[in-house]
């Protein structure tokens, strides 16, 4: 509950800073402008590892824009542009390794329902898993397939997985 509040609190600060109030807009079919597509993407709570990469980036910034609330991971060595990150999107910065930010969530009340685990540090079984294709074509393909494959209506198997 905590870091929902100071959350909150750190946006209504970067929103006065700013000089005008940033709101995420669902447009509607009456709003849309020609070539306008108008996606209903429901709030999630996304955990990205590595989040400083280039890939993690994307990908955190990407949710953010579907107002999605973000929490991302990253190595010690990255803290200043961790920091940055976080400031520039909104997302939560977790310091340390990705399973303590795993039960940092989950203490708080607000345990991730997307993990994407692009370093590797959490057990396959609970991470959305990106496919070699998607990571080869850069980070905004890598983050359109996470946004994609994360959306509650679609299904997702690994390979060998049961259906």
């Amino acid at each position: 509950m905590a870091d929902n509040y100071l959350e909150r609190r750190m946006d209504e600060y970067r929103r006065s800073q700013q000089g005008a109030t940033v709101k995420h807009v669902r447009p509607t079919l009456s709003t849309l402008r020609p070539g306008q597509v108008a996606v209903d993407y429901p709030p999630q709570r996304v955990l990205v590892t590595a989040g400083t990469t280039p890939d993690g980036q994307a990908i955190v910034k990407l949710f953010r824009q579907f107002a999605c609330r973000v929490a991302f991971t990253a190595p010690d060595s990255d803290r200043a542009a961790a920091t940055r990150l976080a400031q520039l999107t909104g997302a939560q910065y977790h310091p340390g390794q990705a399973d303590a930010a795993v039960d940092r969530l989950a203490t708080a009340g607000d345990p991730a329902t997307v993990i994407i685990d692009l370093d590797g540090s959490l057990p396959a079984a609970a991470t959305l898993p990106v496919p070699p294709e998607a990571l080869a074509a850069g980070p905004k393909a890598v983050a359109a397939w996470c946004v994609f494959a994360a959306h509650p209506a679609n299904k997702w198997t690994r390979p060998g997985q049961a259906t």
